[in-house]
């Protein structure tokens, strides 16, 4: 599952847009897509708690007097929506210098083309591949694509399959794979294993305390002897990387 936001007040220019996206995603298999259009920053900021991977951003808007680099501030000041890459796209590309401080991932010229979304997304996934946002996994010939960031954690099923939850709430999934070989997919800076069966997105931790780990929803697990010292590691590498950022 891929989210999008789209926040562009002439409505035409956010259908072909829209349209440009959703072609370019069907050539991926099994590529779910969420896609939402806002028509202006205060449109946006009542929505503003959503979590999305994508933001494709206008930056005058007729119809308000703040900006898209408003809207990239709300997006960047808040810890839990900063890994979302923020895409301006504008008639005014003067406005890339002002952009710099919100660390955009690209500024595309008005007005949106279907080649101009199909080498963004190669470049766009090539980044999720680096900083290994997404990861994949196979039931039966499909590959299908999961978002580190809605990962609550990981469980072993049995000897041959892992259950994953899911942040949102979403449906768990099951899949054919071994926990080791999930393990080697994620990235160590948010992913620690606490016990011989269970994985845990370092993200949403929401306490620990006698051994035992609480996570956002309430769920918790032990961690064990062998992993105490690791995870811990792991925790305060990740709560002082946070702080840094802000």
């Amino acid at each position: 599952m891929i989210k999008i936001a789209i926040c562009e007040d002439e409505n035409n220019l956010a259908t072909i847009l829209e349209q440009c996206i959703y072609h370019t995603l069907s050539g991926y298999e099994d590529m779910k897509l969420e896609l939402d259009v806002f028509n202006s920053p205060e449109d946006f900021k009542e929505h503003a708690d959503a979590y999305y991977d994508l933001y494709f951003l206008d930056v005058e808007f007729s119809n308000s007097k703040r900006t898209g680099l408003d809207i990239a501030e709300m997006i960047t000041g808040d810890p839990s929506h900063s890994d979302g890459l923020i895409i301006f796209v504008s008639s005014y590309p003067d406005y890339s210098i002002e952009s710099i401080p919100y660390r955009p991932f690209r500024y595309m010229v008005k007005p949106a083309t279907q080649e101009k979304i199909d080498a963004l997304f190669v470049e766009i996934f090539r980044e999720y591949d680096a900083k290994r946002q997404f990861v994949t996994f196979n039931r039966g010939k499909s590959r299908i694509y999961i978002n580190c960031h809605n990962i609550l954690y990981i469980t072993n099923e049995d000897n041959r399959r892992l259950r994953i939850k899911y942040v949102d709430g979403t449906a768990d999934d099951i899949f054919y794979c071994k926990s080791k070989e999930a393990e080697a997919k994620l990235s160590p800076l948010s992913f620690i294993r606490i016990n011989k069966g269970m994985i845990i997105n370092l993200h949403y931790v929401e306490s620990f305390r006698d051994n035992v780990v609480t996570m956002k929803g309430g769920d918790t697990d032990t961690v064990s002897r062998s992993q105490r010292k690791n995870f811990e590691e792991a925790l305060h590498q990740f709560l002082f990387a946070r702080m840094r950022r802000g």
